[in-house]
């Protein structure tokens, strides 16, 4: 049996699925909107999968944010299912590696079907297919969710929706708390566990919909978390900046096609002479030596991290130096407006900061030398590590786009390996250069 139509106000979503729940249907269910399709798995009347559980990523991210499971360990286990001809499910690779429990598993993926069904439940236009499969078979089952208190709790919800979206209109606002000069007034406020989540992760950069991806309380909770502190005074809405941003923003996915004819390769002896013709157009012969000086140079840092953000601002600067790749006083705050976004997915960063064209390091720099790089502090080390590499993977994509991908990917490569070659790091012993360098121009 197939059930099929067009969402509309006298037909909408959690009529339908009241209708197959009251059924006991087994099969799936497909909604278009626009674009977007999600696909629900219904057995016997109950909602046990949707298209959401089939992203690791999403799933990965929610174990995360709750603190269950380092995002390394995430990373690794994804990294390990995307080789696989027949890909293993992440929460049952993350229960065999004893990185979460079983009970851990289905309480984040209970959550992320909720919110999946609660997001639906705001779609009035779009359509629906049932697609009746009474022999359906789903691999590791995991959890089983009653649609009928789902439908009575996201009614409630789209009622409390509409009052909440009045004080926070969207993901992109930036929420603030507000200075309390009364300390006895700081002392009065109690909160929940979910509560003190959402207000550990405002600090004037992250926008409502990062804060929402990280809580590990779900999209909806955190929205009206957000609206009870606006509502106490606690906290306020970030003035909107009104600064134009294209050119900083259209910063290619991938790197555009190749141009040209790739450069050949140069001796050590000459690098100078291609770095400058990509790094220093139209510069001076001055420049062109205090290039040459500058290989000369030894440099030391006391950790990889702190190497790394040289490196970036080192290759920023050079790059700023050439009239091909400058476009104006926007780029002046390059590397601030990147590593503020970089941190909405890389939160445990944070110690290193940005202003303007130059990346930070000296607060990261005092914790290492107190706490060290292994122990408690590492997952905030390996944050910050591939946070720095997704810097630099945004530089190296804009200067292929300004440039052309050859000249910068040449250009890249020689400049990395000379400053590597230069360069002396301190508590490198699980660093590997060419890894990371690969990852950026790759």
């Amino acid at each position: 049996m197939e059930l099929e139509g067009r969402l509309n106000p006298a037909l909408s979503i959690p009529e339908v699925l009241q209708f197959l729940s009251m059924g006991k249907m087994t099969g799936t269910l497909t909604i278009v909107h626009g674009e977007n399709q999600v696909s629900l798995v219904l057995k016997g009347g109950r909602l046990v999968n949707s298209s959401s559980l089939n992203r690791p990523h999403r799933l990965g991210q929610l174990l995360a944010s709750r603190g269950v499971v380092e995002r390394s360990v995430v990373e690794e286990a994804v990294a390990t299912q995307q080789d696989q001809d027949s890909p293993e499910m992440l929460g049952r690779m993350l229960i065999q590696r004893g990185a979460i429990t079983p009970e851990q598993l289905r309480s984040a993926m209970r959550l992320q079907l909720e919110e999946e069904l609660w997001e639906l439940f705001r779609i009035t236009e779009g359509t629906f297919k049932f697609e009746r499969i009474d022999n359906l078979i789903i691999r590791d089952v995991a959890v089983e969710l009653d649609i009928g208190p789902l439908l009575i709790e996201g009614t409630r919800r789209l009622d409390e929706w509409t009052r909440i979206i009045k004080n926070v209109p969207s993901d992109l606002c930036v929420p603030v708390v507000r200075p309390m000069e009364d300390r006895s007034e700081r002392e009065v406020m109690p909160f929940s566990e979910n509560e003190w989540r959402v207000l550990s992760l405002i600090n004037g950069f992250f926008n409502v919909g990062s804060i929402a991806s990280r809580s590990g309380v779900g999209r909806f909770e955190t929205y009206r978390i957000l609206n009870s502190f606006l509502a106490s005074g606690l906290v306020v809405i970030k003035p909107e900046e009104r600064a134009t941003r294209r050119a900083l923003e259209d910063v290619p996915l991938s790197k555009p096609p190749a141009n040209g004819a790739k450069p050949k390769t140069d001796t050590v002896g000459s690098s100078s002479a291609r770095l400058m013709a990509v790094f220093f157009k139209s510069r001076d012969a001055e420049a062109e030596a205090q290039a040459r000086q500058e290989e000369r140079t030894i440099l030391e840092f006391r950790n990889p991290v702190e190497f790394v953000a040289a490196l970036a601002n080192s290759i920023t600067e050079k790059l700023l130096g050439n009239p091909e790749f400058y476009k104006g006083e926007l780029d002046e705050r390059i590397a601030e407006f990147h590593w503020n976004n970089i941190l909405m997915s890389y939160p445990k960063a944070d110690l290193v900061t940005a202003v303007g064209r130059r990346i930070e390091t000296a607060r990261f720099n005092r914790f290492v030398e107190e706490a060290g790089i292994d122990g408690p502090f590492k997952a905030c080390y390996e944050d910050t590590l591939e946070a720095l590499n997704h810097h630099l993977r945004t530089i190296f994509l804009m200067a292929a786009q300004r440039l052309g991908t050859r000249e910068a990917e040449a250009a890249f490569k020689q400049y990395f390996d000379n400053f590597r070659q230069r360069s002396k790091i301190g508590n490198d012993d699980q660093f590997f250069f060419k890894d990371f360098a690969g990852k950026v121009y790759a």
